[in-house]
C-alpha cells in the first residue's frame, strides 16, 4: 500500500503547513505514487540499489537491494502567493498642437 502526502500544520512560529513526500534513499529525489514502477525500475536506482548498502531494520548495513529503499520526509509548504496581473499599459498621450 502506497502511503498518500498528509498537510499537517506548522509546529513553531514562522512555520508553515508541511507535506509528507516519499523520498528514495538512495537516489535522493521525492517519487509520486504514479512514478514508482518507473523510477525502481530506472538506470540510476538500478546502479545504486546493485552497489549501495542502507541500514535495515536491525540497524545494520545490508545491500540496498534487499530493504526498502523509501523515507517519508516531511517538507514545508510554501504558501502561493497570487499577484493580480498588471493591467495594460498603455502610452500616455502626447500633446502635439497643430498651430494655426
Amino acid at each position: 500500500a502506497t502511503q498518500q502526502p498528509k498537510p499537517t500544520s506548522g509546529a513553531g512560529p514562522g512555520k508553515g503547513p508541511t507535506v509528507t513526500r516519499r523520498v528514495c534513499r538512495l537516489c535522493d529525489v521525492v517519487v509520486d505514487d504514479a512514478h514508482i514502477e518507473s523510477h525502481l525500475g530506472g538506470k540510476k536506482h538500478t546502479k545504486l540499489a546493485a552497489s549501495q548498502k542502507l541500514i535495515g531494520a536491525d540497524g545494520l548495513l545490508v545491500p540496498a537491494s534487499s530493504v526498502c529503499c523509501w523515507a517519508y520526509t516531511e517538507f514545508r509548504v510554501e504558501p502561493v502567493l497570487e499577484v493580480p496581473a498588471p493591467e495594460e499599459q498603455l502610452p500616455a498621450p502626447t500633446a502635439s498642437h497643430a498651430g494655426g
